[in-house]
Parts: C-alpha cells; structure tokens; sequence
C-alpha cells in the first residue's frame, strides 16, 4: 500500500467488505473470495490505482477468481450489474487481460480454507469448531497486519481460537498421541 498515491487501508478494507456482500449475493464460494482478494492484494502490490479504479479491480479479481473456483461462474452482465454499471463489458474484460497480466497468469492459492478443511478432518469435523473457525479467518481479510501470514499459519489460528472460544477443550487432542 505504500506504492499507492490515492488509496489507504481503509479504503481496501472497505472494498473487501463490499466483496463480501457482492459473494454472498452471487452465492460464490467461500474460495472464490479468498482468491479474488489474493489476487487484488497481489495487483496493488504491482500497480499503482486510482481510487475511481478501485471497485474496478475488485470487480476484477472476483471474476478471475470465479472461473477458477465455481462451476458456474456468473456472467459479466452480473458483476456490472452490482457495480450500478459504473463499467462497462468491454472495461471489464480489458482489466480482466490486463489483471491476469499483471499477476503473471498465476492463479494457485494455497487458501486457508485447504488447511481448515484438513484441521477439521483431523478433529472429526466439528461443525461449531469449523463454522467459527471460518469466520474468523474471512474476518483476517480485512486486517492489513494478516497479509504476511501464511494461509496454513491463519487456518491453525482460527482452529485454535473456535476452540478456546467453545471450550472445546485442549488444542491438540491427548488420544493423538497414543504410545507405539
């Protein structure tokens, strides 16, 4: 963020919960919003934006990160449509190419949501523990000190906090370490 001349925390903080409202609304998985914001964090990292641009990139992201994760992904009338068509199809796909550009194609994201799954399969699958767990990994996209933390780093602090939270007793398990 410090590359930017317009744009601040805030203002990405703000973009991202108006991306949470915009997956919720499309009903996108939970994957498609960790990859976009990926995707936005990493472009911002590369290329100074406007603050005009801003929905634009999220926008952006979100679209690459839908035909990545969805089987079916929304069209481009959809995402104009919940921007209030301040853009339109062909600016769309043009910072669709050139996003892709910039992030050199590279869409793999190891997501938190690849390590909660795997914690959760370690601890039987209990629904409360991952619920919680979830939200408070999708509530560390918002936080600017979260960017530098690895995505099995957030799963493991989510697991751990769902269970301190639900005193769902200790944080590994005595049964896992049974004797040979």
């Amino acid at each position: 963020m410090d590359s930017q001349k317009e744009l601040n925390w805030n203002m990405r903080a703000i973009l991202v919960d108006w991306l949470v409202e915009v997956q919720w609304k499309l009903k996108l998985l939970p994957e498609t919003l960790f990859l976009s914001i990926n995707l936005i964090d990493r472009f911002l990292s590369k290329r100074a934006v406007s603050m005009v641009k801003l929905q634009l990139v999220g926008l952006t992201a979100t679209m690459i990160a839908a035909k990545v994760e969805e089987v079916l992904c929304p069209n481009v009338a959809n995402f104009i449509y919940l921007s209030d068509n301040a853009y339109d199809s062909m600016e769309l796909l043009k910072a669709e190419r050139y996003m892709l550009h910039v992030v050199d194609y590279s869409l793999a994201y190891p997501s938190p949501l690849t390590f909660l799954r795997r914690c959760s399969k370690a601890e039987a699958y209990d629904v409360r523990t991952r619920t919680l767990g979830k939200y408070l990994m999708e509530t560390s996209l918002l936080d600017e000190g979260m960017l530098g933390v690895s995505p099995s780093k957030l799963a493991a602090v989510g697991i751990y906090m769902a269970r301190k939270m639900l005193n769902c007793g200790p944080w590994v398990l005595s049964s896992c370490f049974t004797p040979d």
